[in-house]
C-alpha cells in the first residue's frame, strides 16, 4: 500500500523512511526523494534506493542516477545508458551531456569523441556553451579529424559565436599552429571571399511540408489541399503578405487605416516587381458588418476585397486554422517565395522545432524568407512612406568555403577564418586581417 501524506506536505526524509517500507511507489514522489538522497546520504544508500526504483523504468529516476555517477564514477553511468537503450527508455540531451563533459575531462579524446557520435551528433539541438569543453579537450589533444567533426556539429547548430568562444578558438589554433584569420566583412565579401546564402535544402523543406500536414493540418488535410491547388494555379505568386500582421501593425483595431495599410503593402510589392498573395482569415470579411467601421468605411472597404478578388490577389484561410501557417506553409512550398510580417513567429519555431528538427531549419527560414517593414505613422496610403528590410545577401551563420570556415562573431562585423590546410606562419599570403 502507498501511504499518504497529510496536507500535500513533503517532507524528504519522512519520505525516505516512508518509501523503505513500501513496495509500491509513487514514482514522482519517489523521484523527488532520490534527488534528495543523492545530495545527503551515502553511496550505499543511493543505490539501494534505485534499485528499489529502477523496475519502474522511469526516465527521471535513470536521468538522475546517470548525473550522479558521472559525478563518481562514469563507467557506472555509461553502463546506465546501455540498460535505458535495451529497455527503449528515451534519453534526453540533459542526461548524456554530464556523461560527455565528464568523458573530456578525464579519458582519452577518442573516447569522448565516440560518445559525442553515437549519443549526441545528430540527435540533439546543442548550444554554444556545449561544446566548450570538447574544444578544450580537442585542442589539448590536436587531430585534425576530430576539429572537423567540431566544426561540422557547430555548422549544424549554432549560427554565430560569441567573442569569448571566439578567443578560445584562436588560443587553439594559435597553439597548434593552425592557419587562421580575423576578418571584416563588407557587402558580403571576407577576405575576397563571397559569402553565401543558405537557404533550406530539399529534405529541410519536407520536413517543414510534412510536419504542417501531418501535425498541425491533420484533421484539415481538405484545406491544405485546396491552398496548394490555389498557389499551383498562380504560379507567378512570390511574395506572401501577412494581411492580419500588416493590418493590425499598430493595435488590433480593425479600421478603414488597417486596410489602406495592406492595400499599400500590396502595391509597394507590385511596384517593386512582385506578385504579392495576400493571406488574411476570412472572418474579417465575414464580421465586417460588426466591425465597427461606419457605413462609408465599410463600402470602401468591400471595394478593396472586391478589388483583390478580382486580381486573384487574396487567400481567405478557413476558420479554426491559423493563418500563419498558410503563409509558412505556401513560402516553403512555392520556390524563393518570401514573406512581409514583422511576427516573430517565436510560438512556431517551438512547435514546429521541439521534435522533428534539429538543425534550426525555421530560423534558417526566417533569416532567408522574411522582409520586415515599417510605416510612417498615419502615412498609410502612401508607398513612399514605407520601408522594407530584406534579408541580407549572405547568411550570418557558419559556413564552409571552399574547405575552408568561416564563423561569425556575434554582435560585431567579425569573422573568424579557419584555413585548416594552411600553417599559422603561412598566413599572411591570404589577404588583410
Amino acid at each position: 500500500m502507498v501511504k499518504k501524506r497529510k496536507n500535500n506536505q513533503f517532507d524528504p526524509e519522512k519520505e525516505y523512511s516512508l518509501l523503505k517500507e513500501t513496495e509500491k511507489l509513487e514514482i514522482d514522489i519517489a523521484n523527488r526523494v532520490l534527488m534528495y538522497v543523492i545530495e545527503n546520504k551515502p553511496k550505499d544508500e543511493i543505490e539501494k534506493l534505485f534499485q528499489k526504483m529502477e523496475p519502474y523504468d522511469n526516465e527521471t529516476t535513470y536521468s538522475l542516477m546517470v548525473r550522479y555517477y558521472a559525478k563518481v564514477n562514469i563507467d557506472n553511468a555509461l553502463v546506465l545508458i546501455k540498460n535505458m537503450e535495451e529497455k527503449n527508455i528515451k534519453i534526453k540531451k540533459r542526461t548524456l551531456l554530464p556523461i560527455f563533459n565528464k568523458l573530456c575531462k578525464d579519458r582519452p579524446l577518442i573516447e569522448s569523441i565516440n560518445f559525442f557520435r553515437q549519443y549526441i551528433k545528430k540527435q540533439y539541438q546543442l548550444e554554444e556553451e556545449d561544446y566548450k569543453c570538447m574544444m578544450k579537450q580537442i585542442f589539448e589533444s590536436f587531430v585534425i579529424k576530430y576539429f572537423k567533426t567540431l566544426l561540422r556539429s557547430m555548422k549544424r547548430n549554432i549560427r554565430e559565436i560569441n567573442t569569448e568562444t571566439a578567443n578560445k578558438l584562436e588560443a587553439g589554433l594559435k597553439k597548434n599552429k593552425i592557419g587562421y584569420q580575423i576578418c571584416n566583412v563588407t557587402d558580403g565579401i571576407c577576405n575576397n571571399v563571397k559569402l553565401k546564402s543558405v537557404d533550406l535544402k530539399k529534405k529541410e523543406i519536407d520536413i517543414i511540408l510534412s510536419n504542417i500536414e501531418n501535425n498541425y493540418a491533420k484533421d484539415k488535410k481538405k484545406d491544405i489541399k485546396q491552398y496548394k491547388t490555389f498557389l499551383n494555379d498562380n504560379p507567378q505568386t512570390n511574395v506572401l503578405l501577412d494581411g492580419a500582421n500588416i493590418m493590425f501593425f499598430i493595435d488590433r483595431k480593425t479600421t478603414l487605416g488597417s486596410y489602406n495599410r495592406l492595400n499599400t503593402m500590396y502595391k509597394l510589392m507590385k511596384d517593386l516587381g512582385y506578385y504579392p498573395l495576400i493571406i488574411l482569415h476570412r472572418r474579417h470579411e465575414d464580421y465586417l458588418e460588426k466591425s465597427g467601421l461606419n457605413k462609408e468605411d465599410i463600402r470602401k472597404v468591400k471595394g478593396l476585397y472586391k478589388s483583390w478578388k478580382d486580381k486573384n490577389c487574396l487567400y481567405q484561410t478557413p476558420y479554426k486554422m491559423n493563418d500563419d501557417w498558410f503563409f509558412l506553409y505556401g513560402s516553403v512550398y512555392k520556390e524563393n517565395c518570401m514573406v512581409v510580417t514583422n511576427d516573430h513567429l517565436r510560438d512556431h519555431i517551438f512547435k514546429i522545432s521541439e521534435k522533428e528538427i534539429h538543425e534550426d531549419i525555421l530560423k534558417k527560414w526566417i533569416e532567408r524568407r522574411i522582409i520586415r517593414y515599417n510605416f510612417v505613422y498615419e502615412e498609410y496610403e502612401d508607398t513612399k512612406k514605407v520601408t522594407l528590410t530584406f534579408p541580407s545577401e549572405y547568411s550570418i551563420r557558419i559556413q564552409r568555403i571552399k574547405g575552408n570556415w568561416y564563423i561569425p562573431i556575434s554582435k560585431t562585423n567579425k569573422w573568424l577564418v579557419i584555413y585548416l590546410n594552411i600553417r599559422q606562419n603561412t598566413i599572411s599570403s591570404i589577404g588583410k586581417q
